[in-house]
């Protein structure tokens, strides 16, 4: 559910406008909050870790966050990591010149990272998965960050959203590297922000060195700008609390970004129209492009130059959105700020809505999600609905939600339009965001014949007839099939790795006769080179059983009747491809264009 925001850009020249009220009394600190010692897998211990940082790094905040399940267990010496590192944390702590604080780092690859900060204790991944993890970070009032999303270490289940945990997973890095800094900030990393702001998660934009060598600070410029009234442990909380930070490669940028009078990380309610400004500054450092990005899109702001400040308008049709800025410097270093949010306050959301298949067909039963978060820290009760232009309501449903409760839902719906609204307490919410196509063609890929980028060609022809073409993958049942049209079956080739896999098994019979009876229909694509003799049987066998009096050649490749069409009793069509012709652009389309009675 995208909907595209009307834009309008005010004017780019610096010194004609308003000053900047939000960040009135606040000045700019670096950090480096992600870094590892001996304590864990790294060099070093804290105390050198902070005197490096301090000294040699040149940053106002250094953390350290040793990876949790090293915390387990004791030193040398007999005493524990955790509290050592917290006693490191004062003693090298100096309100006004440089602050120290201590963490830990959860490690679970696959799920994913995270930092946690401003807690006394820390859990590990053998006592917590990453919702136990949420839970306590929650019940511990602590500070948590996502570390390096992606693929390699996890993104957190796709930043499925959960509300209670949104209290206190205030930061996400964008910036992850001790290595060369203009990689740190990477797009990976950035359509993983995107993606968490999507589903409905408030994240403040760090960058860190995770450092495992002892190159604290040094590694290179990544850092996290924090805004604080002055350097103090108090002010650093409730900074990263509050998501008042940004990303940069840059040592020593200041950007500021606010909007209405609230500042990068802060939240807007009911406002239908936001005018936001955006000041830049880092003498000797000209940008090569600066962007608003927001729900809806891109926008490109129109400045140059290393000083420069700007404004732009959004008008809000929708009641959750947000904006945060990213720059590109001449010499491909970045800085991106903390989002600004605008939203209902009634703080009751409706997210992550999708359709299974993506693409439905008009009068075709299809599966419909959709999620609902209440950020209150009261019960509320919500009427949600689904209607056509016209009113028409095809869905409705009474909801309670729990205290920072999230309510999810998948339904089925069949529908004779794809223009429906969501509704909630009778008030639109957004578009339904269906796409509608005229057929859906699944693709086999169970047979030992996964041969989706070589059918693309026929993919493609299609989808030019208004259809859509899905993978199915994995064993084939009923649910799979539900929802096609039209099954294309590629034959498996002679050399099939698992051949027993290659066979139609007495089941996939029984399923596919299900499907004919039905009123599916069949492509089948005929092998490139021989196929196996088993494989080739257990079709004709099908072939007998559904009334198919088609002729294969023994090797799969050919048939020796004049037609390649065929139609059962029950209205079920089975088209046959040669392998040439499915594959060739030209071909597909020359073959296929005299058979438009059948889409």
């Amino acid at each position: 559910m995208r909907r595209v925001l009307k834009i309008v850009l005010l004017c780019a020249l610096a010194g004609l406008f308003f000053s900047f009220s939000a960040f009135a009394q606040l000045h700019i600190f670096y950090g480096n909050l992600h870094a590892h010692t001996s304590y864990s897998d790294g060099a070093g211990d804290p105390w050198e870790a902070y005197t490096h940082a301090r000294d040699y790094g040149k940053l106002d905040i250094q953390g350290v966050t040793d990876h949790c399940h090293y915390l387990q267990y004791p030193l040398a010496d007999g005493s524990m990591r955790l509290p050592k590192t917290f006693q490191a944390a004062r003693e090298m702590n100096e309100d006004g010149r440089f602050l120290a604080i201590a963490g830990f780092e959860w490690t679970l690859t696959g799920q994913g990272h995270i930092t946690v900060y401003d807690t006394q204790h820390f859990t590990h991944r053998d006592e917590s998965d990453l919702f136990q993890l949420y839970e306590w970070i929650y019940e511990n009032d602590g500070i948590g960050s996502f570390a390096h999303p992606g693929v390699k270490y996890g993104d957190f289940y796709d930043f499925v959203y959960d509300p209670k945990a949104d209290q206190v997973m205030n930061l996400i890095e964008l910036g992850n590297g001790s290595t060369y800094v203009s990689r740190c900030i990477n797009e990976e990393y950035l359509e993983r922000y995107e993606r968490a702001l999507v589903r409905g998660w408030h994240l403040g934009a760090a960058a860190n060195q995770d450092n495992h060598q002892a190159n604290w600070g040094s590694a290179n410029t990544l850092r996290t700008g924090v805004f604080m009234e002055s350097l103090t442990l108090e002010n650093l909380y409730k900074a990263l609390r509050a998501r008042h930070t940004f990303a940069t490669e840059d040592a020593d940028v200041k950007i500021y970004f606010e909007g209405n009078g609230a500042m990068m990380g802060d939240i807007l309610y009911d406002l239908d129209r936001v005018t936001f400004r955006v000041e830049y500054s880092d003498p000797g450092d000209t940008i090569l492009e600066a962007q608003a990005i927001y729900s809806g899109g891109v926008l490109t702001l129109p400045v140059q130059g290393d000083v420069w400040e700007t404004t732009f308008s959004l008008s809000i049709d929708k009641p959750y959105e947000w904006v945060f800025i990213r720059v590109e410097q001449d010499d491909s270093n970045e800085v991106i700020t903390s989002p600004i949010w605008i939203q209902d306050s009634k703080r009751v959301y409706l997210f992550n809505t999708f359709s299974f298949p993506a693409r439905i067909v008009r009068d075709q039963p299809f599966k419909y999600g959709y999620e609902i978060a209440n950020l209150n820290e009261e019960e509320r009760t919500i009427l949600f609905e689904i209607k056509n232009d016209e009113g028409e309501a095809f869905f409705q449903k009474t909801i309670t939600l729990e205290p920072l409760g999230l309510f999810k839902e998948v339904v089925e719906l069949r529908v004779p339009t794809k223009a429906l609204t969501l509704y909630l307490d009778g008030l639109p919410y957004g578009d339904a965001g269906l796409e509608e196509v005229s057929f859906i063609a699944g693709i086999d890929t169970s047979h030992e014949n996964y041969f989706l980028k070589e059918l693309e060609p026929l993919s493609n022809y299609l989808e030019s007839l208004g259809g859509d073409t899905i993978p199915l993958k994995g064993s084939l049942n009923p649910a799979k099939l539900s929802n096609c049209h039209w099954l294309i079956m590629p034959l498996p080739p002679s050399d099939a790795m698992l051949p027993s896999f290659a066979v139609l098994t007495a089941r996939d019979v029984e399923l596919f006769k299900q499907y004919v009876t039905r009123g599916g229909h069949f492509i089948f694509v005929l092998s490139k080179e021989k196929s196996l003799p088993a494989a080739i049987d257990s079709c004709k066998r099908f072939f007998e059983e559904v009334g198919v009096s088609v002729h294969l050649d023994e090797d799969g490749t050919a048939l020796s009747d004049p037609e390649n069409v065929f139609t059962t009793k029950s209205g079920s069509h089975f088209l046959f491809l040669t392998w040439e012709e499915a594959t060739d652009p030209n071909r597909i389309s020359e073959v296929l264009k005299g058979l438009g009675h059948l889409w």
